[in-house]
């Protein structure tokens, strides 16, 4: 068995307890984690580094949620959660998880109170952006389709950047802006 358990393994319903998991409170997982969540394949590039769609409004329902879909696509748990406190229901500093115990931070007054920051086990630090819990499904699959696309046109459009050229909404072609001249 691998030193860190799958979603696979995390989710079989015939999973004897262990030394993973440090309560045995913790809700049993649903088997749909990854399909809400998008995380962009280069992290840092964008404003966001992709997005999540809660179930809930309650953190001590979604973290555990959120830390084993992370765990499956980045092999890392989430060590703290940072959040905006007027988005969320009240939640404690702490909350178990099936990897391990996440420390909670919030913010009364954040600049992007839709999106959570993470930070990783592996020191690396996510931003996520919310959708509503209560939007329906085919929006919300729409924002994360979206989301997912997003990420990889920031992306090109950075390395474009990077290599000189200008977009038509920053002012035109670079014939354009050197005519301005």
């Amino acid at each position: 068995m691998p030193l860190s358990p799958t979603l696979t393994e995390l989710t079989d319903p015939t999973r004897s307890g262990d030394d993973t998991a440090p309560d045995r409170d913790v809700p049993s997982l649903p088997s749909d984690l990854g399909t809400r969540l998008v995380l962009s394949p280069r992290p840092g590039v964008a404003a966001s580094d992709g997005a999540w769609w809660p179930r809930t409004l309650d953190l001590l329902v979604e973290v555990p949620l959120l830390d084993a879909a992370v765990h499956e696509l980045t092999r890392a748990r989430i060590a703290r959660l940072s959040y905006e406190r007027s988005t969320w229901e009240a939640a404690p500093r702490k909350v178990r998880t099936p990897l391990g115990i996440t420390h909670l931070g919030w913010f009364d007054n954040s600049r992007r109170p839709h999106h959570v920051l993470l930070s990783m086990s592996s020191y690396v630090r996510l931003v996520l952006t919310l959708i509503p819990p209560d939007l329906d499904e085919d929006s919300a699959r729409g924002m994360l389709d979206s989301a997912g696309a997003g990420a990889d046109a920031e992306l090109l459009r950075s390395e474009a950047r990077g290599a000189g050229d200008r977009w038509a909404d920053d002012g035109g072609t670079k014939q354009a802006a050197h005519r301005r001249r």
